[in-house]
């Protein structure tokens, strides 16, 4: 397969083609610095924990969505005393009601009586009874609180400690004192005790013959079922530098709290016979003397419904019950290598990427689309038990999209600085703004692309001015050819025409470049506003000479040669000397016809033998498509300079025989 050609026809180096586009990937790639720039800082903002807030925060909105329903029933009901059953016996609870409640759900068929009441001391009457019903047919758990610093612990009930059926309440709460959480073990220094949660459901498996064991690939994990569950470490997902000691998971929020079987103790003797039967029952007291609220993700602003403490045992027992069973798993995260290098990686994606955006809506939709692809990508890794960094990763890619839309809108801002400069002067003003409009169509690398147009190509001179300036001062001579140039510069611009160049006491004018015309009809169109910028040029030059004889100075003839046909347009010169041409045989047939026979008198003067103020020759392409001959007269085939074949040429009737233009 032959190298593509090049305007002329030649063949183009494949050395050039393979440049451009090492020059192209080279230009994107440096687009990129500054984006690693922005992700080095948000790696640092990261470790810092600074991120941390914004982490936990969407991860909280998506613990929200994905709670519902869930496939099994709840295994965990709840008794609590409400404030009306705690008016009636006050607050705590006797051992003598405490112990009532606990026959009423075992008679019940409760399987696991879970006592969420600190009961380390006697309370009232009764503790005979209650101590025979904690060795009763259904196993009952106490809780006891681990001692904080500065603050006192509470033992676990006595007759339970020594029956080693106990676990602790106590509950990790995250620098925002939000519980997202749980606690399997704790390490008092002298034993390794395990949570309440997890002691009531050990009980509830040691009645159906299964009990808890070491994971085989690591028998410090804990497996329940089908589940392995690794404590999660510091760096866990969106935390940076937690508190993680004892063995830690994350609550996963799956079920409602209002889908856990709940009443108040009031209500227990009327219970649906099989409420309770075979479930887990947490005993609690829920009441704002009991002052057992949290907050947690799935609670309301600050302030209003926190949520009891009973609800998030039984949270955590009902996420081991249905990880057990394999209707979920728990939480995973990347390592924290991993996960930096993620960012970094998603975040030169989606700058790469926008690079390759040209439309300016959707360079600045990019950074806020590409966020929410992200977001939406985490969500969706969220709902398999993934907890990536999504806010770090949304920023990552909405800053490097934002950088690198930045850039585009400056680069874009050069650019049409530098196509304006190449353009100063030369075009009209609704031609440039129509240039900047297209010029992703227009430019290549900042710079017009060269392209092949059908275009009228216009020369004009200013005939005999350089006999004129040498009988002027320099600075008269340079003040009379601008006076006339300048004027002719106006005209060409008011007519939409491109002026490609002065040539000293002429210049070229082209009408259908830099914007090229799509369709016959426009073609057309450029060739007659070429035709009508000549006949004003001449109406012009009419007034300027009347006004230069007022003030008796050398008046002024213009030549005009006029040709359409196909050129090749692009810039040519070195860097920050550029100018933007056209070449062609059109060019080339406009300049001959400004230029043949001068002096004739047959082409410079009228039929009544007085000489022209200006002379338009125009070639029959360019009478052709302007589709009126009336406003020409034929001069024949002619033979210019360079041209093998005789050309059609045609002179503008002068303004006093076309009367129809006046």
């Amino acid at each position: 397969m032959s190298a593509p050609a090049t305007p002329d026809g030649r063949p183009r180096p494949r050395g050039r083609q393979g440049l451009a586009f090492k020059t192209s990937w080279a230009r994107r790639l440096s687009r990129l610095l500054p984006v690693l720039v922005v992700l080095a800082l948000l790696l640092v903002l990261r470790a810092t924990g600074g991120l941390q807030p914004l982490e936990l925060l969407v991860y909280d909105r998506f613990l929200d969505w994905r709670s519902g329903p869930q496939e099994m029933p709840a295994q965990v009901a709840i008794v609590y005393f409400d404030d009306s059953d705690l008016a009636r016996s006050g607050w705590p609870v006797s051992d003598e009601a405490l112990a009532r409640v606990i026959e009423d759900i075992q008679g019940a068929g409760g399987a696991v009586v879970g006592l969420d009441v600190y009961r380390d001391q006697s309370i009232g009457q009764g503790r005979e009874r209650l101590d025979a019903v904690f060795g009763g047919r259904a196993p009952v758990i106490g809780t006891m609180l681990f001692a904080l610093p500065g603050e006192a612990g509470v033992d676990a009930p006595p007759a339970l400690a020594r029956l080693g059926r106990y676990g602790f309440s106590d509950m990790p709460l995250d620098p925002d004192h939000r519980v997202r959480r749980g606690l399997l073990y704790l390490d008092d220094g002298k034993d390794v005790v395990p949570g309440f949660g997890l002691r009531s459901l050990q009980a509830w498996m040691n009645l159906r013959g299964q009990n808890l064991r070491g994971a085989p690939d690591n028998p410090q994990w804990l497996q329940i079922g089908q589940a392995v569950h690794r404590p999660i470490g510091s760096d866990f997902g969106g935390y940076e530098a937690v508190d993680a000691r004892g063995y830690q998971l994350l609550l996963d929020f799956r079920r409602p709290y209002r889908d856990f079987p709940a009443l108040p103790v009031a209500a227990l003797a009327d219970a649906a016979p099989d409420l309770l039967r075979d479930k887990i029952v947490l005993i609690a007291a829920i009441s704002q003397s009991a002052k057992d609220f949290f907050v947690t993700p799935l609670s309301p602003p600050a302030g209003q419904a926190l949520t009891p403490g009973v609800y998030l045992h039984a949270a955590l027992i009902d996420q081991l019950m249905r990880q057990a069973q394999g209707q979920s798993r728990p939480m995973q995260s990347l390592e924290p290598t991993t996960e930096m290098v993620l960012i970094v990686l998603v975040g030169l994606a989606i700058g790469l990427a926008g690079t390759f955006l040209s439309s300016q809506v959707l360079q600045l939709l990019w950074p806020l689309l590409a966020a929410g692809l992200l977001l939406s990508i985490c969500y969706v890794a969220f709902l398999d038990d993934w907890w990536l960094p999504a806010a770090s990763l949304a920023l990552s890619g909405g800053l490097a999209g934002l950088t690198v839309t930045g850039q585009g809108l400056l680069a874009a801002r050069r650019e049409r600085a530098a196509l304006m400069r190449i353009l100063a002067n030369q075009v009209s003003r609704d031609v440039a703004e129509t240039l900047w409009r297209d010029r992703h169509a227009l430019l290549q690398d900042g710079r017009p692309k060269a392209v092949r147009v059908t275009a009228t190509v216009m020369f004009v001179d200013l005939a005999g001015s350089t006999s004129v300036i040498e009988t002027l001062s320099p600075q008269q001579g340079m003040a009379w050819l601008s006076r006339y140039l300048g004027a002719m510069a106006d005209v060409a611009l008011d007519h939409g025409g491109f002026i490609e160049k002065f040539t000293g006491d002429g210049l070229m004018v082209v009408f259908g470049a830099p914007v090229a015309a799509e369709s016959e009809e426009e073609i057309k169109s450029n060739a007659r506003r070429a035709v009508a910028c000549a006949r004003t040029m001449w109406e012009r030059l009419d007034r300027l000479n009347s006004e230069q004889s007022d003030r008796s100075q050398p008046s002024m003839r213009l030549r005009i040669g006029i040709d359409s046909g196909t050129v090749s347009a692009g810039l040519v010169g070195s860097v920050g000397r550029m100018q933007y041409t056209v070449l062609g045989d059109a060019a080339n047939t406009a300049a001959r016809l400004e230029a043949y026979r001068k002096d004739d008198p047959a082409l410079t003067h009228d039929g009544n033998g007085v000489r022209l103020g200006c002379r338009v020759l125009a070639s029959a392409n360019t009478v052709n498509l302007c589709g009126d001959d009336e406003m020409f007269e034929p001069i024949g085939q002619i033979s210019l300079r360079g041209k093998s074949r005789t050309l059609m040429t045609y002179r503008l009737k002068s303004m006093q025989t076309a009367g129809e233009w006046r």
